[in-house]
């Protein structure tokens, strides 16, 4: 894979009530690059340099940026091309403090820009930079319990804290319970295993409206039945018209005159709002928004992986669903009929499908040799990839809005 593609991606940093208030960027060039981090002035610079590519606004919405900053990017101002109302600076605990880099930090927070140590541990602490921080980032995994709450009594009431790799449902409970304020890893996308369940009525008509929605020969009578015999998506569906968005002079009567109105297209952008929203409940916003880019971004590479695009979109999608609705993927894919190809790759069956879903989740975590090779592998010009990823996000933030 050639260095002049710059790839980024996103990791959410959530709160307490696990809704997304900032996305740590990612950068790589490439697997030849896979060292970059050992250089970090340029993994920064790129890091920089594509988030002015794609912009801040796509990449973390109406959130804050988290980027990492080496000293070199740090003494050279670099970083003052970024708004300072959507930057946090994370700076390495490796970082050597000198008076270049305390007057670099001072210049910074004279222009307002938010400052965190990344990684931290008291051992290291940058103590003539901590005045200037606002926010650490704690390891979760590497400390132990007692080390991990001892920092939250310790610094807890002069910084944020982050609780960064937490992985599971139990690591969140114990950070929370420790008292962190932010988390950061992938415990929210995946299932809660002590209250795994089975899908209840309601879900599982969710579930045949998406398979509904999604089959390329579409069956308005179908699609009428199923949202008439669910009080909530009526609801949703006639607010939906007659918002201003459509801007219908008359109004809509009924459920048929909604789908007339709607067509095609529109409908399958409304139906996927509306079941995942409702079947998911009071799942985490942001697990919604990474099943959506993930079935966007598989739907735009699919032509290039040889694969049927709906076939893509609902693998994406569904790859999430057992933490959308908490119910283990083997139940969903015996209760719902979704075409043969996608609930084998959903099973782990290997083919072209299940490889695209894998590399989707190795550019969702910047495991970059493993997605160029995967990539190779089914075909895909890589510079088709960080583009696309960048379509996915943006569509997401605009059905989402």
């Amino acid at each position: 894979m050639s260095t002049h593609v710059q790839f980024i991606a996103r990791q959410a940093i959530l709160n307490r009530e696990q809704a997304a208030v900032g996305y740590e960027l990612l950068y790589r060039g490439g697997p030849e690059q896979a060292a970059l981090f050992d250089d970090p002035d340029i993994a920064s610079k790129k890091t920089l340099d594509t988030s002015l590519l794609f912009g801040l606004d796509v990449l973390c919405g109406e959130t804050k940026a988290y980027i990492n900053c080496s000293r070199d990017l740090l003494i050279g101002d670099y970083l003052y091309g970024l708004p300072s109302s959507r930057v946090v600076v994370e700076l390495p605990i490796t970082m050597v403090e000198d008076a270049e880099t305390r007057a670099a930090c001072k210049r910074l927070k004279t222009r307002g820009y938010c400052l965190a140590v990344d990684n931290f541990v008291p051992e290291h602490s940058l103590a003539g930079l901590l005045p200037m921080v606002e926010i650490l980032k704690i390891n979760f995994n590497t400390p132990s319990r007692g080390q991990r709450e001892e920092m939250v009594r310790q610094y807890g009431g002069h910084f944020l804290l982050v609780a960064q790799k937490v992985e599971t449902h139990e690591d969140f409970k114990s950070a929370v319970d420790a008292g962190y304020d932010l988390f950061q890893g992938y415990f929210f996308s995946r299932p809660e295993v002590l209250s795994i369940r089975d899908m209840n009525v309601s879900q599982q008509a969710y579930m045949k409206l998406l398979e509904a929605a999604h089959d390329p020969e579409m069956d308005f009578l179908s699609l009428e039945h199923i949202i008439k015999s669910d009080a909530a998506l009526c609801y949703r569906l006639l607010r939906y018209m007659n918002s201003a968005l459509f801007c219908t002079q008359s109004g809509v009567s009924s459920i048929r005159h909604a789908l007339i109105l709607l067509g095609e297209r529109e409908i399958r952008r409304w139906i996927l709002l509306a079941t995942v929203a409702l079947a998911g409940d009071a799942r985490p916003d942001e697990l919604i928004r990474v099943a959506m880019s993930r079935a966007m971004f598989a739907e735009l590479m699919a032509c290039h992986a040889r694969v049927q695009p709906y076939h893509a979109f609902l693998l994406g999608l569904f790859s999430l669903m057992d933490a959308i609705l908490n119910v283990p993927l083997p139940t969903i894919v015996q209760r719902v009929e979704i075409p043969a190809e996608v609930a084998a790759a959903l099973s782990g069956k290997a083919g072209r499908l299940r490889r695209l879903l894998n590399m989707i989740e190795a550019y969702e975590k910047a495991e970059w040799p493993v997605c160029e090779k995967i990539a190779e592998e089914l075909g895909l010009q890589e510079r088709t990839l960080p583009e696309s990823y960048r379509e996915a996000l943006a569509w997401v933030d605009r059905v989402m809005a």
